[in-house]
């Protein structure tokens, strides 16, 4: 498993402390973190590509904004995906825009949806992943956990990246995003000598709704090596 952070945060820590962006990433990997989420923007940067590579800090995910909206749209998918198979990327985020005042709902929504589902089509060649998060703008129609949902029942090529902490902007419950209903149930502790360290665990039972076996990804630990959690 590889722990990721935005590479925009790597950039800010790069400029406070005027070291070197290479610098900034080997501390960053000293504490574990081995992969970047990255703006397209930032990775239109040939210094930056560069610097990523000769220090072997992986892109786990490459995210941009569209207006589904407007004709012309597919060239600058096809600018991401490039982007994305260059670096090696896990998936991208083709954020679908915001609800501009007095548009309609449902109409605008189902543009986004088109578009994003053109994207997963044009993904496929690629072998890319085409993922959307719970985004934090409450004019997003993709931000709630409802809306999410939607879009992901509209297409259903598309993954999902749980921004866990975009909940709370929206008053909802994270569990509930992964199907997890009612209070953490106590189910026992235990002990556990590792390393000659002695821990002591306390377990709790969630139980699932709505979700079988098949709903899930479950990963070996040669498969957890490359995998990347924001």
């Amino acid at each position: 498993m590889k722990l990721s952070v935005f590479l925009d945060h790597l950039l800010r820590a790069a400029e406070q402390t005027g070291l070197p962006l290479a610098d900034v990433i080997a501390r960053a990997q000293q504490e574990g973190l081995h992969a970047v989420e990255c703006d397209l923007a930032a990775l239109e940067q040939e210094t930056i590509r560069r610097t990523l590579r000769e220090t072997n800090m992986a892109v786990s995910g490459i995210y941009t904004s569209f207006d589904f909206r407007l004709k012309g749209y597919e060239k600058g998918v096809k600018r991401l995906l490039d982007r994305a198979a260059e670096m090696n990327a896990g998936c991208v985020m083709p954020l679908p825009g915001l609800l501009r005042e007095g548009e309609d709902l449902e109409a605008t929504r189902r543009v986004m949806a088109d578009g994003v589902s053109r994207v997963c089509e044009l993904a496929k060649a690629y072998g890319l992943q085409v993922v959307l998060e719970d985004f934090g703008s409450p004019r997003a129609p993709f931000g709630p956990l409802q809306g999410l949902s939607w879009f992901l029942e509209q297409v259903p090529a598309l993954g999902c990246a749980l921004d866990s902490g975009n909940f709370r902007i929206h008053a909802q419950d994270a569990l509930a995003a992964w199907g997890l209903t009612g209070e953490p149930a106590f189910a026992g502790t235990g002990t556990h000598i590792f390393t000659h360290v002695e821990w002591h665990m306390t377990g709790y039972v969630l139980r699932v709704r709505g979700r079988g076996p098949e709903d899930f990804v479950w990963a070996r630990g040669e498969a957890l090596a490359s995998l990347a959690v924001p």
